[in-house]
């Protein structure tokens, strides 16, 4: 991970250097340099010339601008900073005096383009801990633009009302009043001739997830998926992740749906064709671990996981180190010791380094199963993680290590390791009195 952020961040110290003194660096990304083939700034330079621009052009501009809210899209070079970002958990608001306001206020206002506005105000929500938010403002200027689409008797497109529809709990307090307006905009989606698809049922769940507490949310969300099969909309994993939101929100007693789930997806490739398909697997690892604590089951999830190409639906790395914090936490309670360690040595440090959680976790299911010879490989760990510093770990370490009289290879090692750590921890001690002098 530091190895990945530091070049990234070289990345962009290059990057700045060469638009701060251009002036400096001879060569141009293309060759040659055309300043005629470079876009214009604005769009409004055409307009100030008195140049008509048509309708079709200022609609894919209008698109674009509602897609980023009028802001500079983000650099698709720096892949390892987004894969490694925790989720931004500031709410983004749409820009009241951006381009895309300016460019729809002149621009003719069909369907499309309130479509357009519509889908682009919808969008901007950001997910938090499962939580939806967005401002109580874009909201409203999301109604209020569907509200004159409707009076001019323009009907909507499908990208339109898929994120209108998850704006409803944001319009809508009431759970009743908000299942309602669902029922609603699916009945003018039909009005329209308008047939819904897998973003529309996904974001009919996601409604219902919002309202896990309303006695009919669970009933509904079935009704929902066999709706789907009836459509012949095959469910996406982000499907099931809303309905394990919905099972298994504030407690787990309906965690066994997690089986039902499993036979529907097991031995298969899955792609990603929702944006919340990423949250699948670390959900319902989270949900064997906390709500099922079978070792059956946890291993059908992961087995899913490695099966072809499904391993590219983990998501980021806060995702990827939720679902092995939930995997290794799992099999402590449940797996025989070698089998732990045996999937311990494949991902770690590999594919995951383990929180200090993780970490005392697997040490006391060493010390209860007795199979102190894993102890030097938990102390290199702790060592090479820098978890010295978590007093926990290194008293069940301690304990581990002192309890009986170990075999003469493995006591050898055991003496290196732990003295290792109490130089570590007397090099900590020096600097800690060093920085106070």
């Amino acid at each position: 991970r530091s190895f990945a952020l530091s070049k990234e961040s070289g990345k962009k110290a290059a990057r700045y250097f060469l638009e701060k003194y251009p002036e400096y660096f001879k060569c141009h990304e293309s060759v040659p340099h055309i300043k005629a083939f470079h876009p214009p700034v604005i769009y409004t330079e055409e307009n100030k010339k008195g140049i008509a621009v048509n309708q079709g052009v200022k609609q894919d501009l209008l698109q674009l601008l509602c897609y980023y809210n009028s802001e500079q899209p983000a650099s698709e070079e720096y892949y390892e900073e987004r894969f490694f970002a925790r989720m931004d958990e500031s709410v983004r608001k749409w820009k009241a005096n951006g381009m895309a306001e300016k460019l729809f206020e002149e621009m003719e206002k069909d369907n499309l383009a309130y479509s357009t506005m519509i889908a682009g105000t919808s969008k901007l929500f950001t997910q938090i801990s499962h939580i939806f938010y967005l401002s109580v403002l874009d909201s409203d200027r999301a109604l209020t633009l569907y509200d004159e689409m409707k009076e001019k008797g323009f009907p909507g497109t499908l990208e339109a009302y898929n994120h209108f529809i998850t704006l409803i709990p944001i319009m809508k307090e009431d759970f009743a009043t908000r299942w309602e307006f669902v029922t609603r905009m699916l009945s003018t989606m039909i009005a329209d001739g308008i047939h819904p698809d897998l973003h529309t049922m996904n974001a009919v769940l996601a409604v219902l997830s919002r309202t896990a507490r309303w006695r009919k949310s669970l009933h509904l969300s079935l009704r929902v998926l066999s709706e789907m099969k009836r459509l012949n909309i095959e469910p996406s994993l982000g499907s099931y992740y809303y309905i394990l939101l919905l099972h298994c929100s504030f407690d787990f007693k309906n965690a066994n749906i997690l089986y039902d789930i499993m036979n529907e997806i097991e031995n298969k490739e899955h792609t990603i064709r929702h944006p919340s398909d990423v949250n699948f697997f670390s959900s319902a690892m989270e949900v064997c671990w906390k709500g099922v604590g079978d070792k059956t089951l946890c291993h059908r999830i992961h087995n899913l996981l490695e099966y072809k190409n499904n391993c590219k639906l983990l998501g980021n790395a806060f995702s990827e180190s939720q679902y092995f914090k939930a995997l290794f936490k799992c099999l402590c309670d449940t797996e025989e010791i070698d089998q732990l360690m045996e999937v311990y040595d494949k991902y770690v440090p590999n594919s995951y380094t383990p929180e200090p959680g993780v970490t005392l976790s697997v040490v006391q299911a060493i010390h209860f199963a007795g199979a102190y010879q894993y102890l030097p490989k938990m102390c290199s760990d702790v060592l090479f993680f820098e978890q010295t510093d978590r007093e926990k770990i290194l008293q069940v370490l301690m304990e581990a290590a002192g309890c009986i009289k170990h075999e003469e290879q493995v006591q050898n090692n055991l003496v290196q390791m732990v003295w290792n750590i109490i130089q570590k921890l007397k090099v900590r001690e020096e600097l800690k009195k060093l920085s106070l002098e």
